[in-house]
Parts: C-alpha cells; sequence; structure tokens
C-alpha cells in the first residue's frame, strides 16, 4: 500500500494475527515452495482449472483474454525490443506453456524457449483519428487463444509515426493477472533498455516458476488446512441467494459477456474526507468504499443480505512475488445491512467481514464453489453477481532506452458480472471510477444514473457518517 494511506499498525498486526489463526500454525520451512520434477505432467493451479474447464464449455472464446498496451515515445529498436519479448517469454515459463489432456485430466506442457513473433501494422500514413481508432480496435478485439495450441502470448507492433509506436501485447487470464501486468511491463522496461546498451540482461534468476506453485498448492491444500478454511466459508456463504438488481432486459438464459463501461471522479476534497472517515475507523479506504457501494447495492435491491466479489492478489510468498502466473484468487465479502445501520455501524460490519476473509484466503475460490455446491446457472456467476475492485496510486510505467511509454486502455470488451464497481487512487488525491456492466442487461443511461447515485451517497456519508445508510 502506498504509505501515506496504509493501515495502521494495530491494523497490520490483527490482519496477521487472523491469518495466523486461520492456517492454524505459522509459516514453516516445509511449506517454502521449490522447484518440482519436470518428470511427468504437471497439474494446473485450481485458478488456472476453473479456467481451463470454462475454456471448454465455450473454445475460443474472449471473456478470460487480457490486453497489455503501451504507446512508446521516442527512437525505437525493433531488433532490441524483439530479444527483449524472447528474454521475458524465456524467462517466464508460463508465457510458453500450453495444456493439453493426459490421461483424462489438463496438464501443463512447458515448451522450450524460442524467438517471440512480432506482428506489424504501420498506421504512419493514416490521419491520426482514424490511426487511434484502428488501435483502438487492435487494443479492444484480441484473438483468441487456443489454449492447447499456443502461443500463450501474441505480440503486435503498430507504428504510428518514425517516433510513436504501441506495443500491444494479447494473454488468456489463465497465464496472467493484474498484478503480472506490472511485472511484465516492469522487466521488459529493464531488458530493453539493456539489450539497445548492447548489455546483458540485468533481471536476477527466478527462484521458481508457475508450475512449481502450482504443484506446491495441490499438495499443500489438503487435509486439515483445506477443511479448516473450507468450514469458514460454509459457516459464512450458508444460505446466501442471489443479488437480484433492477435490469432494463430480462436475463438471458446463459451468460453474453458483451460489455459496455461508464467512468466517474470523486473529487480530492470528498476523498480526503473519505480517507479521513475511515482513518478514524482503523479501516482502509478500500473498506469504506466497499460500504458505500454495498449501500448502494441494497438500496437498489431491497436487500439486506449483501455478497460482493473482490480480488486478492495471492501473492503473500516471497518465491511468486516477481513471477508472472494466475495468482489471483476471489474473495466473496458478504455483509448484512439489517438493523438500521449508521454508516459508522455498517463500517464496522464490513471491516469485520474483510478482515475474516483476508484470514481465510488461502483456500481457492474454486474449492469453495466445489464445497458450497451452488445451483448451476449457466446465466450468472456463482455465490456473487458484483465485484469491487481498488486500486492504489501509482502504475507501471515505461522508461528505457530512449523509449518512453505509457499504458493504453480501450476499456472493457466483455463483462463477467452484473456489475464491476473499479475505484482507483489518483496523485492528486482524487478517485477515479468505473463501473464495467453487461449491455445484455442495462442501457447505459442506466448505469450513468447508478454511477451518479455512487458519488452522491459517497458526498453524504463524508457529511452525515452517523446517519441511517436508508436515510443518505
Amino acid at each position: 500500500m502506498t504509505a501515506s494511506h496504509a493501515p495502521s499498525a494495530s491494523l497490520r498486526q490483527e490482519l496477521l494475527e487472523r491469518r495466523l489463526r486461520g492456517a492454524g500454525q505459522s509459516r514453516r520451512a516445509a511449506d517454502t515452495i521449490a522447484p518440482a520434477p519436470r518428470t511427468g505432467p504437471l497439474p494446473l493451479s485450481f485458478g488456472q482449472h476453473r479456467l481451463w474447464v470454462l475454456d471448454q464449455l465455450q473454445p475460443g472464446g474472449t471473456g478470460y483474454l487480457m490486453s497489455v498496451g503501451l504507446r512508446l515515445h521516442g527512437p525505437l529498436h525493433p531488433d532490441a525490443l524483439r530479444r527483449a519479448l524472447t528474454a521475458l517469454v524465456t524467462r517466464h515459463e508460463i508465457l510458453r506453456t500450453r495444456y493439453v489432456v493426459v490421461d483424462g485430466e489438463p496438464a501443463q506442457v512447458i515448451d522450450p524457449p524460442a524467438p517471440v513473433e512480432v506482428a506489424v501494422t504501420d498506421l504512419g500514413g493514416t490521419d491520426r483519428e482514424t490511426a487511434q481508432q484502428r488501435l483502438t480496435a487492435l487494443l479492444g478485439t484480441p484473438e483468441p487463444v487456443d489454449l492447447a495450441a499456443g502461443p500463450a502470448v501474441r505480440a503486435r507492433l503498430v507504428r504510428l509515426a518514425d517516433d510513436e509506436h504501441a506495443l500491444l501485447l494479447g494473454l488468456h487470464h489463465i497465464s496472467s493477472d493484474g498484478w503480472s501486468e506490472g511485472i511484465i511491463l516492469r522487466e521488459l522496461a529493464a531488458l530493453y533498455g539493456a539489450f539497445v546498451a548492447d548489455q546483458p540482461s540485468p533481471l536476477a534468476p527466478l527462484p521458481v516458476q508457475y508450475a512449481d506453485f502450482a504443484v506446491w498448492q495441490r499438495t499443500r491444500l489438503t487435509g486439515d488446512r483445506l477443511a479448516g478454511q473450507l468450514d469458514y466459508w460454509r459457516d459464512r456463504l450458508a444460505g446466501l441467494t442471489p443479488l437480484e438488481l433492477p435490469t432494463d432486459r430480462p436475463r438471458p438464459p446463459v451468460w453474453n459477456p458483451d460489455g459496455g463501461l461508464v467512468t466517474f471522479d470523486v473529487p480530492a476534497t470528498v476523498a480526503g474526507r473519505l480517507r479521513e472517515l475511515g482513518r478514524a475507523q482503523n479501516a482502509t479506504p478500500f473498506m469504506v468504499l466497499l460500504a458505500a457501494f454495498q449501500v448502494l447495492l441494497a438500496r437498489y435491491t431491497g436487500q439486506t443480505d449483501i455478497a460482493v466479489g473482490t480480488p486478492a492478489a495471492g501473492r503473500d510468498r516471497l518465491e511468486v512475488h516477481d513471477l508472472v502466473g494466475l495468482f489471483l484468487n476471489t474473495l466473496v465479502l458478504r455483509t448484512n445491512l439489517s438493523g438500521e445501520p449508521s454508516f459508522t455501524d455498517l463500517l464496522a460490519r464490513t471491516r469485520e467481514t474483510v478482515l475474516a476473509a483476508q484470514s481465510h484466503q488461502d483456500v481457492p475460490f474454486e474449492r469453495i464453489v466445489d464445497a458450497l455446491s451452488p445451483a448451476r446457472d449457466l446465466s450468472r456467476n456463482p455465490l456473487f453477481q458484483t465485484m469491487f475492485l481498488w486500486q492504489e496510486s501509482g502504475s507501471a510505467g515505461f522508461e528505457a532506452g530512449g523509449l518512453v511509454g505509457e499504458e493504453l486502455s480501450a476499456g472493457p470488451a466483455t463483462a463477467k458480472f452484473d456489475l464491476t464497481l473499479g475505484v482507483a487512487e489518483e496523485a492528486d488525491g482524487s478517485f477515479s471510477g468505473g463501473v464495467d456492466f453487461p449491455t445484455a442487461l442495462f442501457d447505459v443511461a442506466t448505469i450513468e444514473r447508478l454511477a451518479g447515485h455512487y458519488q452522491q451517497l459517497l458526498t453524504a456519508i463524508t457529511t452525515s457518517p452517523d446517519t441511517p445508510v436508508t436515510r443518505l
């Protein structure tokens, strides 16, 4: 977390103690992730297995494709860029891994290192507006990935002018996550800068690879450790019913991933008061903004039992901190808004929910779904229908070898949930937000109104935090 908005020492200590109690014991040397033998089929991690199953149900689907884009300014050395991409894929086995069936089960097949092919699109002779439209289209519509055939990474270099280019990388979520994007950009810059200067790679060898983590996860999450965490989630999520948001159209029988995005801003003055409110209650900005989202959902649905999904980085082990791969886990945060709580009362409930969930985050979401066995429904996500995302200030940049780059975003091409509300912390202290939604369910105008209601709630909370949430 950023230093200025990190939780207090007491909050960090409480979270640590809860995690140790949830695990039943402290970390031991035997828990260390070590290189696994490469003498037989390598298993998928639990998260990978779920995405592989989803891909089997909808082969070639685009719902779990990821695009990483950089707009690069300055003199480009294409050969150095290709070398850097090849070195990156050589360094991270997961970026040259395919997924095949062995004895009826999916397994990871790691291909030997090979030069990365970079497709080139030249838009230098196109007017700027048309070039931007084509660039946005390329970034927003990644090519489907054949998990069995590969390649795991597709690269495209778009020339916009002699000193302006865009690098587009396409991946499948089975091999990457949001944290991994930052690693890719950081290491690509380091490699490119070294190769432009005719220097060797400056990156230290990785202690383990993603397949080693998958083997470790499969052997570690067994027995009493797994049973204790699953018991918590069974109890916590028992009797959970779907959240029924008022939609503009009936829910289709099978989920339609076509998505849209509505953005909004929270001024620095309001954001600052929200931080102050959180500090007074020993709560993080994430907890404050999540509680406000829960209020919004309760007001829209008339329900008081609100479950929201949120991602957990899953990188609390040093061995995987700098490793590309799918470590992201999903936590289900269920809070009861009954009894006319004030916002400060609700924040206390939300804080307790978040800390308890984080102390039981080792068990993968896929195992929780298996354990609870919710009714199968192809029209919605199991256990929760809305997600909340929080991103602290600071993002991965690119500056190396005379190039300066910034990340490109084309907005979501797909929607995985009924609503995904994301809030990011900006350098000036304000918050920027976005609501990702399925166009099969909602009109843009509906989501614009919802985003406005969320902004209004945040302002009201800072003015009257002791007011019952039903009257905010």
